[in-house]
């Protein structure tokens, strides 16, 4: 039999706030040293988190807490979607996974994503999606892992700026 984890997993709450915002803003450093182009952990608004927590309220999604003691471990975030084009009942889409770094590496991020799965479930949907950077080997080890298997390619093509015949600014 395996030992309780030493963390429990909730909904988050209003209170949960200011750890939420710390938490996203280590999965912004993370994304940010995978991938220039994203912004610096400090510049983003608190808002995004309060976006998170309002889908708890509106029942078309959530957030569940990973808590360690008193201490917030992790997040995941999640919204139930319906495709038109899909046949299917509405999928679910994990939109933010964080383990902060102290708690990496000891079950926290699969019992978030497995908590979502649980959701999923509950909403009726019949798959749950989630996207990574590609460079991002430890959340690509764990999808996988959890029966997770490719479905979607995003190629991405840099655009390099023109110079418009003639010179000058584009019209």
């Amino acid at each position: 039999m395996r030992p309780d984890p030493p963390f429990t997993l909730r909904p988050a709450e209003p209170r949960d706030r200011a750890a939420l915002i710390a938490l996203n803003r280590d999965l912004q450093a993370a994304e940010l040293a995978l991938r220039a182009s994203r912004i610096p952990p400090e510049a983003v608004p608190d808002s995004y988190v309060d976006d998170l927590l309002r889908r708890e309220a509106g029942g078309d999604g959530g957030v569940v807490v990973a808590l360690e003691g008193a201490v917030a471990a992790g997040f995941a975030a999640w919204r139930a979607e319906t495709d038109p084009l899909e046949i299917d009942p509405p999928e679910v889409r994990i939109t933010d996974l964080v383990v902060a770094p102290a708690h990496r590496r000891r079950g926290v991020a699969r019992a978030l994503v497995a908590h979502v799965v649980g959701r999923a479930a509950a909403h009726g949907a019949t798959r749950v999606l989630v996207a990574t950077l590609t460079g991002n080997r430890p959340a690509l080890a764990l999808y996988g892992a959890m029966g997770f298997r490719p479905l979607l390619a995003t190629l991405e093509l840099p655009v390099e700026a023109e110079e418009p015949e003639g010179g000058g600014r584009p019209p």
